[in-house]
Formats: structure tokens, C-alpha cells, sequence
């Protein structure tokens, strides 16, 4: 379903206007999967000879920008401490972090082991939030229990997952992997990963040929109608956006962007950067060192991953030498990822202005977020004149955003803001300066009820309602489920109004605040385009995660 269909089509025509005089910069994010905690020798010869190249790229083009991000699982990151006295990786990891030539992340897509991950036990699960609680439990001991490196048994009495990783290298900037069993929202997840890391980009869509993507019809079109949706202007990504009050980075925003290794050499590089449209930014992912240099293609019925061989044949899970290919061919793709390099800073990055690599930390320096400060009261009143009038194109959806002075709040900031300060009116009769913008999730049932359809309240009932949960949804102090998560229902005067209700009704008591102002009930659904468009496994009323989506702007890179 298109909500705005017309809005996005001339926002789009505007955006390829704008984009045959400037074309935007591509920024290249460079990574490397080390999750092979079997074959060693294998996992030690592409850490060195991919650090090698990042050390001499970093001294011969410093302007580039070169740094890699390279990701270890919790079994991982074990096998390195356990061979370190004698290889030393663990050391040159941290070296190099501090040099800033590479950044550590988290994948745990392939921790022992597929089949005994843990999964979310709904059978007692009466409700959304028992559902919400059976997810965050699962994810509590995907990243923090040991799992032994074959049979994927749990050890709860063992660090292992996410929280070995950050014992042995520190936090993490990335992390990903961590949400095997659902795609679509993961507030449940993102919940448990703030407990240990708050800072770190996380994934967001990934390509369709991967489980469960692959199994959700439209899926490539969902992802590029969200992708569409968070990149309103040239100086946003379609790649990056913010979920959950996390930075997050797809794999592909659409039919021509998708993760390429770069030992596929400098033509396929090529082709799909000439496929961008280029009158936005574009954050593009190039994987280093993938396994496919060094295996056969048709080892393992093309599976190509000696982590899934070892799980899948205990008894002799080390690489069969008939899997490994000649070394000359091996050395052939090295030579290849380097062509890819050297045309990148070489020919691509001087002929396209402001493009080059970029990191994690790169960006989270340009994806400014105001979650944390303070919203002055006359920025909020534009976000919630520009949030009403908008509602009134979408009909009985709620709108994608709130915007005011170049600036994007989610439904979910929105609602934060409009209730505390309307919670302050109760309390003054005035409203408040500056609103603190905290981070919150959506609700945790995204109930598709439209609610009542008639009947009025006052602007002084709804700043009363506001005053008995406002206190309770700023309080962002972690426990096993939050406070600071959008109340589904909220009862004024007697009648019982959805969140969407609700926030549409604050809206309106914020931009006139007189205390016996009537103000009109009528229905709305919860579910607004970001909602409809993302493609998920997991019921839509479970989705109150999307209530949190908003743009992310990059700003110039200092």
C-alpha cells in the first residue's frame, strides 16, 4: 500500500532534477569477514595480507581516507586470544585500531552453530509484551552465552557471542548477524545490545539472496520504497537510516546496489557505480579477503562457507585440500582486489568529488542525531504543524516524519517530545522553552485497531493523560522490559485511543494550547508507509519498531 504515492514520485523527479547538475559522492566502506574459527591458517593468511594492503594504501594515498572494518564472531575472537602468544593477531588488531587503519565489529551470523541457536519460547506468550520479553531473552543468551565451536552446545557460565568480542577487542563499531530467527523490526534485540555496546552502527537490509529475505515475496521492492523514504534529499543515503535510535547500514537499497567483493575485479566495480543514481549520497559496501578466493566453486554444493562445513561434518571439519583452489588462482584474485583499489583512488575517487572510503566512525560523526539535546519549543511547534499538515495527505495513516528547520523526528520522537511538554503545561498552564529529546521505542502492540471514531476531549485532558506517563516513558534506565516505549493505548476522558490517536491529538493541543479546547477523536490506523513498505517475517502488529525509522543526514565530513 502507497500512502503518498504522489508525494514520493515528485520528491523522487525533484531529486533527478537536482542531480543532472551535482552528482553526490559515493562513500565505499570497506570490510572483512574473519569468522572462520576452524581453519586457522586460512583465517591468519587473509588477516595479514589484507592488513598489509590497508597499512601500505594508508601511507601512499592518506587522502583516501582507507580504513576497513573487519568482523569476528565470539568463536572468533576465542581462537585468536587462544593462538595469540604465538601469532600475535589480537595485538596487531588493537595496533591497528589505534593507528584508525581498522575498526573491530560483531557479526554473528556465523556462530556455532545454525540449528542450535537459541529461539524465542513463545508457548506461554500470551501477549505482545510476553512476546517481546520471549525475544529479548533469546537474544540475552545469543550474545553474551559460549557456544562450543562445533556443536554450537551453550556454556551460560562462559562469556562467548557479542560479549567475548568486546572483552577481547573492546567495543565494537558494527554490529550484525544478531537477529537469526526475524527480519523486520528487532527493538527486543537492540534492547539487550544497549547493555553492552550504545554506539555501534548496526545492519539494515540485507540482499535478497540471503535467509529469511529470500523467502518474502516483493522483497526488492520493499526495500527500496523504505530506501526511497529515508533519503528525502541529496545529502541522505539510501543505505543509511535510524532505527531504534541506531545508525544502521543496508547491504542494498535497491536493484543496483548490492555487496561486491573486490577480488570480482575493477569492471564489476565499475558497472555498478555507473548504475547509481547519483542525486543522492550512496554508502556502498565492498567485502575484502572473501572465502570465495580461496575455495572451489562447487565445494560444498556451492555453500561456500567452511564455517557451515565444519557444523555440517564434525567428524572432519577442517577444509578438504580438493576444496582449496591452486594458489595461482588464489594469487590471481589477490591481484584483482588490488586493481580495484588502485582504480578507486587512482581514477574513481579524483573524478567524483567528495567520494572516497569511509568508516564507522566516519559516520557517526555525519549522521548527527538530535536524540540527547534539548529541542527548542519553536522547532517542536514547526515539527508538529509540519506533522499535521502532512496528516492530512495520508488520511487515516499517521505521516512518515515530523520536520522542522532541516532537521527529521520520528512518530516515536514526536510522541517523547509532544508529551513531555504537554506534561509540563498540565503541570505550569505554560508550555516548556525546550523539550529533552530522549531516545524511546515504539509500541510494543502495534495494534491495528483504528480506534473510536467519534467523540471529543480537551486540550486539558490530554496534557493530564500526558502528565501520568510522561515521567515513566523518559525514564530510559534499562531493565528486562523498558519504560521508555510508546504506551499503545492511552484512556482520555473515558474513551480508549490508540497511540496514533493520541499523537495526532497532542499535535493539535501543542499548536494551541488553550485548556478548554475541544478537540475531535477520529480513527487512524498505527501503521504509517515506513510500516507497510518494510518487509518483515513477523506479524505486523509486533512491528513497533518502525514507529522509530527516520532519515539520518550526512553531513560534510570534517
Amino acid at each position: 500500500m502507497r500512502i503518498c504515492a504522489l508525494c514520493l514520485v515528485s520528491s523522487f523527479l525533484g531529486q533527478l532534477v537536482s542531480g543532472e547538475s551535482a552528482k553526490q559522492p559515493v562513500y565505499v566502506y570497506l570490510y572483512s569477514r574473519l569468522d572462520d574459527h576452524v581453519n586457522f591458517n586460512t583465517t591468519q593468511e587473509r588477516f595479514r595480507r589484507e592488513l598489509a594492503m590497508l597499512d601500505r594504501y594508508r601511507n601512499e594515498h592518506p587522502e583516501s581516507g582507507i580504513s576497513a572494518l573487519l568482523q569476528f564472531t565470539g568463536a572468533a575472537s576465542q581462537m585468536l586470544v587462544d593462538f595469540n602468544r604465538t601469532a600475535g593477531m589480537v595485538d596487531d588488531v588493537l595496533s591497528h585500531v589505534r593507528k584508525g587503519v581498522i575498526e573491530v565489529g560483531y557479526d554473528g551470523s556465523g556462530e556455532p552453530t545454525y540449528f542450535t541457536w537459541p529461539r524465542p519460547n513463545f508457548r506461554s506468550a500470551k501477549t505482545a509484551r510476553d512476546r517481546w520479553l520471549a525475544r529479548g531473552e533469546a537474544a540475552d543468551w545469543f550474545l553474551t552465552e559460549y557456544k562450543a565451536p562445533i556443536t554450537g552446545e551453550p556454556d551460560p557460565n562462559r562469556p562467548g557471542g557479542l560479549k567475548r568480542t568486546q572483552e577481547v577487542f573492546g567495543e565494537v563499531a558494527s554490529i550484525t548477524g544478531v537477529v537469526p530467527w526475524d527480519l523486520g523490526g528487532d527493538t527486543e534485540i537492540v534492547h539487550q545490545i544497549r547493555r553492552q555496546n550504545g554506539n555501534a552502527i548496526m545492519a539494515g537490509f540485507p540482499e535478497s539472496n540471503t535467509w529469511p529475505a529470500r523467502n518474502i515475496h516483493g522483497y526488492g521492492g520493499s526495500v527500496e520504497g523504505v530506501s526511497l523514504l529515508v533519503s528525502p534529499g541529496p545529502d541522505f543515503a539510501p543505505e543509511i537510516f535510524w532505527q531504534d535510535n541506531f545508525l544502521r547500514s543496508s547491504n542494498t537499497s535497491g536493484p543496483n546496489v548490492h555487496v561486491l567483493s573486490t577480488h570480482a575485479g575493477p569492471d564489476v566495480v565499475r558497472k555498478m557505480l555507473q548504475g547509481l543514481d547519483r542525486s543522492r549520497i550512496h554508502v556502498i559496501r565492498l567485502e575484502l579477503g572473501n572465502i570465495e578466493m580461496y575455495l572451489k566453486p562447487d565445494f560444498n554444493k556451492g555453500l561456500l562457507d567452511p564455517v557451515r562445513f565444519a557444523y555440517d561434518n564434525p567428524k572432519s571439519m577442517v577444509l578438504p585440500p580438493d576444496a582449496v583452489r591452486p594458489q595461482e588462482e588464489i594469487e590471481a584474485a589477490y591481484r584483482r582486489e588490488e586493481d580495484v583499489m588502485r582504480w578507486l583512488v587512482s581514477d574513481f575517487f579524483p573524478a567524483n568529488a567528495g567520494s572516497r572510503f569511509i568508516s564507522s566512525a566516519d559516520l557517526r560523526r555525519m549522521a548527527k542525531t538530535m536524540v540527547g539535546t534539548a529541542i527548542p519549543r519553536e522547532t517542536l511547534a514547526k515539527a508538529a504543524a509540519s506533522l499535521l499538515a502532512d496528516w492530512k495527505l495520508t488520511a487515516n495513516h499517521p505521516p512518515d516524519f515530523g520536520r522542522a528547520d532541516g532537521e527529521y523526528f520520528s512518530l516515536a520522537d514526536m510522541f517523547q517530545m509532544l508529551a513531555t511538554a504537554l506534561a509540563e503545561f498540565n503541570r505550569t498552564g505554560s508550555l516548556p522553552r525546550s523539550v529533552d529529546l530522549v531516545p524511546v521505542y515504539g509500541p510494543e502492540d502495534f495494534d491495528q485497531n483504528q480506534g473510536p471514531s467519534q467523540g471529543a476531549v480537551t486540550v486539558a485532558s490530554v496534557a493530564k493523560a500526558c502528565a501520568r506517563f510522561s515521567a515513566i516513558l523518559n525514564n530510559d534506565t534499562w531493565k528486562p522490559f523498558p519504560d521508555n516505549i510508546v504506551p499503545a493505548r492511552i484512556m482520555v476522558d473515558g474513551i480508549n485511543l490508540n497511540a496514533a490517536q493520541f499523537l495526532h491529538l497532542m499535535a493539535e493541543a501543542f499548536s494551541a494550547p488553550s485548556s478548554e479546547r475541544k478537540l475531535n477523536v477520529t480513527t487512524c490506523q498505527m501503521s504509517h508507509e515506513p510500516a507497510l513498505e518494510y518487509p518483515r517475517t513477523r506479524q505486523l502488529s509486533e512491528e513497533g519498531a518502525m514507529w522509530t525509522i527516520k532519515p539520518a543526514r550526512l553531513r560534510n565530513l570534517e
